[in-house]
């Protein structure tokens, strides 16, 4: 399967889960949007599973993924998180809940504000995925054992609270690695199987997501999530995998990020607006296409460029520092 056709659906699941949680929050319909961050995790997990696995665990390696993390997610979260800390301190705006006194704390992702807070947990996760790449690299993290960590960790998640502990989420991220292990060890069967998982799976998301259950810590909600990503990445052809990959739900997964971070801003200005706070389509509508042009305007001129020009002075100081090395 061509890295082209794999991609596509994938960034159609992230641009429907950004939707998912804008939904929940602007518009009159009662579902559970968080069910669309659950499958942000199994995302996660899956491509990091996915992308690094595979490698070599050393120090130039470990050095250009942090860089490469650290460039993908930081940049426009600290942007965020200023602009809500400024319009929250002087223009009297409630963006995430923030108070001024928190910004250092959330700048450190150790805030558990509204929305942001997933970022910090996404962190947490590239970190203690060094320990995953490690013991893959050296052999010791084969599907059985991931299956096992995964029993055992969502076990844990049952007993643990708090927003932005690790050990309520860990499982869902592990659970998108398994998919990867998966599609990477059993590439031929999967293609036989997938086109039918994808559309139960699909059906059953939905159907989750409108019930009135925990969705971080309901086995059924993770299992049917990563369900979901295993049938989008091994049936790319297939009807609800053609959907996932059209030009319009591609870049909304593309914009994904700044949308899920730039909607409260616009929830926030159009309830100013209008002069109500209440949930209602005009809401969602207005909302939604300022969250769209906000969006696609900060990820061509700042999200982006930012990404790249990190990834480049990353490489410039690899490129250096092996030259003194050398000498």
């Amino acid at each position: 399967m061509a890295s082209a056709d794999l991609i596509k659906p994938l960034h159609g699941l992230r641009g429907l889960a950004a939707m998912a949680v804008v939904a929940h929050h602007l518009s009159p319909l009662h579902f559970r949007g968080a069910i669309g961050v659950v499958l942000f995790f199994v995302l996660s997990g899956y491509l990091m599973g996915r992308l690094y696995l595979i490698k070599d665990f050393g120090v130039r390696e470990v050095w250009r993924y942090l860089t490469a993390r650290f460039a993908r997610i930081y940049p426009l979260f600290a942007a965020v998180l200023i602009t809500a800390f400024l319009l929250n301190s002087y223009a009297g705006f409630d963006v995430f809940g923030l108070q001024p006194w928190q910004l250092d704390r959330h700048l450190a992702l150790l805030g558990d504000g509204f929305t942001v807070w997933t970022i910090a947990v996404e962190c947490y996760f590239y970190l203690l995925f060094l320990i995953f790449w490690y013991l893959s690299a050296s052999n010791r993290l084969g599907i059985p054992t991931l299956i096992g960590v995964f029993v055992i960790l969502a076990t844990i998640a049952f007993f643990v609270d708090g927003r932005i502990n690790i050990l309520r989420y860990l499982h869902i991220f592990v659970l998108g690695m398994i998919v990867a292990r998966i599609s990477t060890e059993m590439p031929d069967r999967l293609a036989r199987y997938s086109p039918y998982i994808l559309p139960v799976a699909a059906i059953s998301f939905v159907i989750l997501s409108a019930l009135p259950i925990d969705v971080y810590g309901n086995p059924a909600v993770v299992l049917v999530t990563g369900a979901l990503v295993l049938g989008s990445v091994n049936a790319p052809t297939s009807v609800v995998g053609r959907a996932l990959s059209v030009a319009p739900v591609v870049w909304l997964g593309e914009i994904s990020y700044g949308i899920y971070l730039l909607h409260r801003f616009s929830q926030e200005f159009v309830e100013r607006l209008t002069g109500s706070g209440e949930k209602s389509w005009v809401l969602f509508g207005l909302a939604t296409a300022m969250t769209l042009v906000m969006a696609t305007i900060v990820y061509n001129f700042f999200e982006a460029p930012m990404r790249d020009f990190l990834r480049n002075l990353s490489r410039s100081l690899e490129a250096r520092f092996s030259g003194t090395t050398e000498h």
